[in-house]
């Protein structure tokens, strides 16, 4: 049986999947304190780095 947490995760990448193919932008998606909740679609290499790095 699938989780519920585990179909959501899959939903909300495939959705932030689909929005980042669609309008070719950046996109990760987080929750209401700031972490990520999807992987990481179009961004560069650059802005992976970026993206995943502590605010200061």
């Amino acid at each position: 049986m699938i989780s519920a947490s585990a179909l959501n995760s899959e939903l909300i990448n495939k959705i932030a999947q689909d929005f980042a193919q669609a309008t070719g932008l950046a996109v990760v998606v987080v929750n209401i304190h700031g972490d990520e909740i999807s992987e990481l679609f179009n961004f560069t290499p650059v802005l992976s780095v970026d993206a995943t790095a502590s605010p200061a």
